[in-house]
């Protein structure tokens, strides 16, 4: 599967964090290197924004 991009919409948040721990579950087994590359980068830019997301939510 290719994770090339999260939806950003509070009614899909758990599902990209359930898609997030997978990538990371992923790319430890991943010999891809570009494949991993690109997944790291994506996955950074979700973890950032869920992070927003959250913070703006529990507030």
């Amino acid at each position: 599967m290719n994770f090339s991009c999260f939806c950003k919409t509070k009614g899909e948040d758990k599902v990209a964090k359930i898609l997030s721990v997978k990538l990371v579950e992923e790319k430890q087994t991943d010999e891809t290197q570009s494949k991993s590359a690109c997944d790291s980068i994506n996955f950074k830019a979700a973890a950032k924004n869920m992070g927003k997301e959250n913070e703006n939510i529990n507030k």
